[in-house]
């Protein structure tokens, strides 16, 4: 269910920015899916943790570095 929404919201996304919709929609709607996708990797590390996951540190780095990467997205709608 996860993939779905994070999909439905991506392709939300690409028709926003596809149509010329305003920057402030976008950057509304680029703000829904960051915060859809990182608000997942919370309950996922705890339960990557609790199960002994032992690729954890590795895939937390990598929540690490998309979040990052979502920031970056966040300043160029914002800053432009």
């Amino acid at each position: 269910m996860y993939t779905k929404f994070c999909l439905i919201k991506l392709n939300k996304l690409y028709d926003l920015a596809a149509g010329g919709a305003a920057r402030s929609a976008i950057g509304a709607q680029l703000d829904d899916l960051i915060g859809y996708v990182v608000g997942h990797f919370v309950p996922e590390e705890k339960e990557m943790q609790a199960k002994g996951y032992a690729g954890y540190e590795l895939h937390k780095a990598e929540h690490k570095a998309l979040t990052a990467v979502c920031g970056g997205f966040t300043n160029k709608v914002s800053c432009r």
